[in-house]
């Protein structure tokens, strides 16, 4: 399945969230942008915690963060320039949560009430949020912060530097905007497949396509690590198909500790980082590190060592890469 940590969400990657928020003005006596965003906040970080607590851990280390992360998105986006959402569709969206199985959300099918509203914004008008554009698609480049209104990318369309609409996803191995596999779908490699499901089989030296496969989600069982022959764990529940081909469960690590297949357990089951840092290797140790606060340098390769909201925006100098944690609001996109 989709990789469920190493990758903050970011504005342009929870567009059902965020293209549920409106402006940051309300009718008197309606619901204010205050709200809204927290009720969106709420609603969002519950799902997290439910079917992804692996990730609410990774990503933000708490709930409470989560919520304060994912309220000030919305605030940002209520206040966008052309939005055509309102607090009312953002709390339209937010009642209709209950709704939203995990295999959705994680599959990035969102319910009607949380599709992208349609904005004012004319194609090549600079944008951040969805609701923004006529199209209700902003298609923004990677490691930047602002896009432009453009027409929604159908799938199969490319997106080598770009982020795809709300429903796709961009597969790794082919940068094309495809929805997720289901169980029994050609796969190239795990991202390729959806929830709870690996991709068993594949051998791109062969050019040989994998098999999207359930994964295996009980304690101690057998699995295949390599997921040559067989899947391996599911991690919405907490488990990872360790190198004695077992399901193990996670460790965790905060910033500073070791990470990965760490010596002290055997190396036989993976060490995460919680609360937004991540694990990254310098020679043969591997330390989670960061986040980085917005305003402070990053790398746009390590996509990205940012704490959510901010993502990691810049250019690459002198054959390296060089950004700044930036947080997308009303006066970022002229």
């Amino acid at each position: 399945m989709r990789a469920l940590f190493f990758v903050v969400p970011v504005l342009a990657g929870v567009v059902g969230f965020v293209a549920c928020s409106g402006s940051s003005l309300s009718p008197a006596g309606g619901t204010s942008a205050q709200q809204a965003a927290t009720d969106a906040a709420n609603a969002y970080c519950g799902q997290v915690a439910k079917c992804e607590p692996v990730v609410l851990a990774s990503d933000y280390g708490s709930m409470a963060a989560c919520v304060t992360a994912r309220t000030q998105v919305t605030l940002n986006s209520l206040a966008a320039p052309g939005t055509g959402a309102t607090p009312e569709t953002s709390e339209a969206c937010t009642a209709a949560y209950p709704t939203y199985s995990c295999a959705d959300f994680i599959n990035d099918v969102v319910p009607p009430a949380c599709k992208p509203q349609v904005g004012t914004g004319a194609t090549g008008a600079a944008c951040f949020a969805a609701g923004q554009c006529q199209s209700a698609f902003c298609q923004i480049p990677k490691a930047a912060l602002c896009g432009t209104c453009q027409p929604a990318l159908a799938s199969g369309s490319s997106c080598a530097n770009s982020n795809c609409p709300t429903g796709l996803h961009c597969a790794a191995t082919t940068s094309t905007c495809v929805t997720y596999g289901a169980a029994g779908a050609a796969c190239t490699e795990n991202s390729d497949c959806g929830y709870q499901l690996d991709c068993v089989g594949a051998d791109a030296a062969k050019g040989t396509p994998g098999t999207c496969t359930a994964e295996v989600a009980t304690a101690g069982a057998t699995c295949d690590h390599a997921q040559k022959t067989g899947a391996g764990c599911d991690p919405t529940a907490n488990l990872i198909c360790g190198r004695d081909n077992k399901c193990d469960t996670y460790d965790t690590a905060t910033t500073g500790q070791p990470c990965g297949y760490v010596a002290n357990d055997g190396g036989t089951t993976y060490t995460y980082c919680t609360g937004g840092s991540r694990c990254l290797t310098s020679g043969t140790a591997s330390t989670c590190t960061g986040p980085a606060a917005a305003g402070a340098a990053c790398n746009t390769a390590l996509d990205n060592l940012c704490a959510d909201p901010a993502t990691c925006t810049g250019s690459t100098v002198d054959g390296g890469v060089s950004g700044t944690c930036q947080v997308a609001s009303a006066t970022s996109c002229p």
